[in-house]
C-alpha cells in the first residue's frame, strides 16, 4: 500500500510540474544602430539652454526645412498646422513654458505632432535637431519627451532625467547657488579623483532655516526628487490633453489609473502626516482659505522665482462670493470690492521688462479675472449633478449610464 502511495505522490508531482509555467526572459540587446541613436539624442539634450555649444547640430538644423519634407510625415495636416503657428510666432527663447497655459499647450501639441508623425528615424531626428535651435527650450523638452514615450519604434530609448535637464525644478536656490560657486571658484579645495571633481552638497528641506508652517515637517516627502520625477513621467506618459483613439490609448483605463495613482500618493502623504503628528489631510474647498502656504525657495533657469502661496490663502472671500451655498451659483460682480492698497515693486525681470504693478483701488470684479473660477464651479456642479442623476448627457444627447463598471472611463 505504501508503494502505491509513493507512486501516486510521484505521479502527482510530475503532473504538477507539467503545469508549471516557466517565464521566458526575453532580452533584446541594443545593436549598433540603436546605440548611435541613443548617443545622438543625449547630445541633443546637452546644455539645452545654450545654442552655441553644438556647431555640428546647428549645421544639421540649418540644412533641414520641414516644408520641403512634408511627404516624410504620416499626418501632413498636423505638421502644416505647426508650421503655421511657427510663422506666426511661438513662445520666445528663455521664456517660462507651462503646459497649463492654453497658448503654450497648443504650440507644444503641434510640435509634438511633428515628432510623433515622422515616418522614420532620420525624419524624427532631423525634426528634433531643427526644433532644438528654433523652439523655446521648455516646450522643446516637453514635446520630445512625450513623443519618445509614445512612439513604439523608440521603445528603450532613454532621455536625460528631468532633474538633470532642469535641476532648478528639483533643488532649491541654495543648492543651485553652491553648485555655481564651486564651478566659478574652480572647485577650490576639492580633490580631483580620476580627472573628475566630486562634490556633495547636502540638501535638507525638512531642516530648512525658513519655517513657514508645520507642514514643512513632511518636506522630505513632498520635495523628494525621485517622487517628483515619477510624477513628471506619469503626466508625460498620459498627458491630460491626449486623446485615446488617435494615439492608441483608447483601451487604456486612464481614468481609473489617474484616480488610483493620486489615491496612492495621498495615502502615503497621509501616513507621513500621521508620523509627524500633523493629523488628517484638510479638505479642500474653493470657498475656504488654504491654511498651508507654499514657499518653494526655487527659481526658473532664467532667474525668475517660483510663485509662492501665502498661509491662509484666500481663494474666495465673503467680499468675492456672498453667502454661496450652492456650488453652481455664481455671484453677481456687484458683490466684489476693489483692492484699496496698490503694489509698486520697482523691480524688473532679467530682460528689462518691469514687474507688473497694481494701482490703488484696483477693481478685481471683472469678467477676465473670475472667468476661470466660474468654469471650475460650473464643472463641479455638472459632476455633482451627474452623480446624483446616475448618468451624463453627451453633446449629441446620448445618455451614458454611470452605474456600470466600465463607466469609470
Amino acid at each position: 500500500m505504501k508503494g502505491i502511495t509513493v507512486v501516486a505522490l510521484i505521479g502527482l508531482a510530475a503532473l504538477a510540474a507539467g503545469y508549471v509555467v516557466v517565464p521566458e526572459d526575453k532580452v533584446t540587446y541594443a545593436d549598433k544602430d540603436f546605440l548611435v541613436r541613443q548617443k545622438q539624442m543625449l547630445e541633443v539634450f546637452q546644455h539645452v539652454h545654450q545654442h552655441e555649444v553644438h556647431t555640428e547640430l546647428w549645421e544639421v538644423s540649418k540644412a533641414y526645412d520641414i516644408e520641403q519634407h512634408y511627404d516624410q510625415y504620416s499626418n501632413v495636416e498636423a505638421v502644416k498646422e505647426f508650421v503655421t503657428l511657427y510663422k506666426h510666432g511661438l513662445l520666445p527663447f528663455d521664456e517660462i513654458f507651462s503646459v497649463f497655459d492654453d497658448h503654450h499647450r497648443e504650440q507644444a501639441i503641434a510640435l509634438f505632432h511633428v515628432f510623433y508623425y515622422a515616418k522614420d528615424w532620420e525624419t524624427f531626428y532631423k525634426s528634433v535637431v531643427w526644433a532644438r535651435f528654433h523652439v523655446n527650450e521648455g516646450m522643446f523638452v516637453y514635446a520630445v519627451t512625450v513623443a519618445v514615450l509614445h512612439r513604439k519604434d523608440l521603445a528603450g530609448l532613454e532621455l536625460p532625467a528631468p532633474y538633470e535637464i532642469y535641476p532648478y525644478y528639483f533643488f532649491n536656490t541654495e543648492v543651485v547657488q553652491k553648485a555655481a560657486q564651486y564651478k566659478m571658484q574652480g572647485f577650490s579645495g576639492v580633490k580631483k579623483v580620476d580627472d573628475v571633481y566630486t562634490v556633495v552638497i547636502p540638501t535638507n528641506y525638512t531642516g530648512w532655516y525658513v519655517h513657514t508652517n508645520v507642514d514643512q515637517k513632511v518636506s522630505y516627502f513632498t520635495e523628494d526628487i525621485g517622487l517628483n520625477t515619477y510624477y513628471y513621467y506619469f503626466h508625460a506618459d498620459y498627458p491630460f490633453w491626449m486623446g485615446g483613439k488617435e494615439y492608441g490609448l483608447y483601451k487604456d483605463r486612464r481614468g481609473e489609473l489617474y484616480l488610483f495613482k493620486h489615491q496612492q500618493l495621498l495615502a502615503r502623504y497621509y501616513l507621513e502626516r500621521l508620523s509627524n503628528d500633523l493629523g488628517t489631510i484638510p479638505e479642500f474647498s474653493w470657498f475656504k482659505p488654504i491654511v498651508t502656504g507654499y514657499y518653494p525657495n526655487m527659481h526658473y533657469y532664467n532667474g525668475v522665482s517660483f510663485p509662492s502661496r501665502d498661509n491662509y490663502y484666500e481663494v474666495n472671500t465673503p467680499e468675492h462670493y456672498h453667502d454661496i451655498e450652492d456650488l453652481g451659483t455664481i455671484p453677481e460682480f456687484s458683490w466684489f470690492k476693489p483692492i484699496v492698497t496698490g503694489y509698486y515693486p520697482n523691480m524688473h525681470y532679467y530682460n528689462g521688462v518691469s514687474f507688473p504693478s497694481r494701482d490703488n483701488y484696483y477693481e478685481v470684479n471683472t469678467p477676465e479675472h473670475y472667468h476661470d473660477i466660474e468654469d471650475v464651479v460650473e464643472y463641479e456642479h455638472r459632476i455633482r449633478e451627474a452623480i446624483d442623476l446616475g448618468y451624463i448627457v453627451l453633446p449629441d444627447g446620448r445618455h451614458v449610464d454611470l452605474t456600470k463598471p466600465e463607466s469609470v472611463e
